[in-house]
């Protein structure tokens, strides 16, 4: 006679969320640098190969830097600054490896004695995927992750997807949050947010339309970023900003929509005059990068331990405006077994 019997297991754990770290380093530079991730960040994180990585140095010459490993696997070396939209860059990020990232001597990633924060972060069982598609103009059209994917990531639903135009339109970003869950994406530069580019995510990936930005007729090849949700380590909301851009009125407003301390955090309102910001985990005092290369005061003042704190720069808290922000932290490490019922027949 069977028996079912329900045993109480110790089995190993799934995979835990995605790798992160965000660091910073002071540019020399020599070419062919590697940043290893281990020394160049506090508290130290093991080292990892990033997927992608978001750089900004502290210089008048510089400016926001984005590169994945797929863009690297594809094209041998390249990069792009999102906020102006350039193509190509080469000699920038050159390299991903088993302990971080490579630079050359640009003075975008390693001018010397400059400050340059950094956030990483990669796939760690389906979290993550960087990849590729060809344009085509074709509306309502899905990018399948599975297929697109470096590795082919299983298809999981975004919450943070970014795709990257290596020819000569600025790079967007969406996030289920834009447009109240409609069709919306935004720019990193001075345009407002745009409907028909990246349009919504679905449980395949993310579906762009045939807006030039991600989606031309000229067979173009673009790159892209997609972050599933992780709870406690990811928030991508909405707020209205309240500033009059006077340095007084409505200072210091904490937002606390993402509930944990921050350690990576991109601001973009829904407005043609303001770029977005951004704040690394070891921006020091009240600084982060915004509509200037350099960081500037009274923009992303701070992190708070359930969010983050705004001055009355307009670039993050324009009166009226509505700002969308995505929030990243590390992942807590996994427990080492985890309590499982699983039915066992016994004869």
């Amino acid at each position: 006679m069977n028996w079912l019997l329900l045993l109480l297991l110790f089995i190993a754990s799934p995979a835990w969320g995605y790798k992160f770290a965000s660091g910073s380093y002071t540019g020399n530079s020599a070419d062919n640098r590697d940043i290893v991730i281990a020394s160049t960040t506090s508290p130290s994180v093991t080292s990892f190969q990033p997927d992608a990585v978001f750089i900004n140095c502290d210089t008048a010459s510089g400016d926001l830097v984005v590169s994945t490993r797929d863009m690297i696997a594809q094209l041998g070396d390249g990069a792009v600054t999102p906020r102006n939209g350039s193509a190509l860059l080469t000699n920038v990020v050159q390299a991903f490896n088993a302990t971080g990232f490579q630079v050359g001597s640009d003075n975008l990633t390693n001018a010397t004695g400059v400050t340059c924060y950094y956030m990483a972060i990669a796939d760690n069982g389906g979290d993550v995927a960087v990849g590729h598609y060809t344009s085509d103009a074709a509306d309502n059209r899905t990018i399948d992750i599975s297929s697109t994917s470096l590795g082919g990531i299983a298809d999981f639903s975004p919450e943070f997807v970014m795709t990257i135009n290596t020819v000569s339109f600025a790079s967007l970003w969406h996030t289920p949050a834009m447009g109240g869950g409609g069709d919306l994406s935004c720019y990193f530069t001075v345009f407002a947010c745009i409907a028909n580019a990246i349009q919504s995510v679905n449980a395949n990936g993310f579906v762009i339309g045939d807006n030039v930005g991600v989606n031309d007729g000229s067979s173009d090849v673009y790159f892209y970023i997609a972050i599933k949700a992780v709870s406690g380590s990811t928030s991508a909301g909405t707020y209205t900003g309240n500033a009059n851009g006077d340095g007084i009125t409505n200072d210091n407003r904490a937002v606390t929509l993402p509930g944990f301390l921050p350690q990576f955090l991109l601001i973009k309102g829904d407005s043609a005059s303001r770029n977005a910001a951004q704040r690394y985990k070891d921006n020091a005092g009240d600084s982060s990068f915004g509509t200037s290369a350099v960081t500037t005061t009274d923009r992303i003042q701070q992190f708070l331990s359930n969010g983050f704190e705004l001055g009355t720069a307009l670039s993050a808290n324009e009166s009226g405006v509505t700002q969308y922000y995505y929030a990243l932290k590390a992942v807590p490490a996994a427990p080492a077994t985890v309590r499982r019922h699983r039915p066992v027949v016994i004869q």
